[in-house]
Parts: structure tokens; sequence; C-alpha cells
């Protein structure tokens, strides 16, 4: 297993998501999302999406690494006092 699966939809068609990165600290819960993807990647033309283009001129259109994220963001939160704790994703590019 390449990372923490939580089973925050049970009953659901994919109940389960891997979070890639989530670090802990004294001030917050961050669960990162990477993508290991060459190339440029630029806003979409909705903020769920990102465009990437990669080095030899093609284009993709790719949901957006915070959108993918959300759902394991919102089962984090709902698990954590808010007055205790906060929980923010983020994207990270790695290429």
């Amino acid at each position: 297993m390449d990372g923490l699966i939580p089973n925050h939809a049970p009953g659901s068609a994919f109940p389960t998501a891997e979070i890639d990165h989530l670090a802990i600290a004294p001030f917050g819960v961050f669960v990162a999302e990477t993508k290991h993807w060459t190339g440029v990647v630029t806003h979409g033309e909705t903020d769920d999406t990102v465009t990437l283009t990669t080095i030899d001129g093609q284009r993709f259109v790719r949901t957006s690494p915070i959108k993918q994220n959300s759902t394991k963001v919102r089962f984090l939160r709902k698990l954590l006092p808010p007055r205790l704790c906060i929980v923010e994703g983020l994207g990270v590019f790695s290429a």
C-alpha cells in the first residue's frame, strides 16, 4: 500500500481514497495530492480543472489536484474537532 486509505464513503462505488502525504503540525493537518506530471500546468477552464501542456506541445485537461483532494479533506475535517485543528488540502507537482 502506497498511502493511507480512509474509508470516507462507506457503501459507495469508491469508498476509499488514497492520501499521498499527510503532514501533521501543531497548527494544523495538511493533506497533499502529489502529481508526477512533466510539462507546464496552468489553470483550467473551471476551478476544478488544470491544463497540462507537455514538452512536445500536447495539451491535456486534468482534474485539479485540489478537487481530487477535496473529499479527503472533508472526511478529515469531520473527524477532527475544528476548534483544535484546521485541515487544509494542497497540490504538489514533483516533476
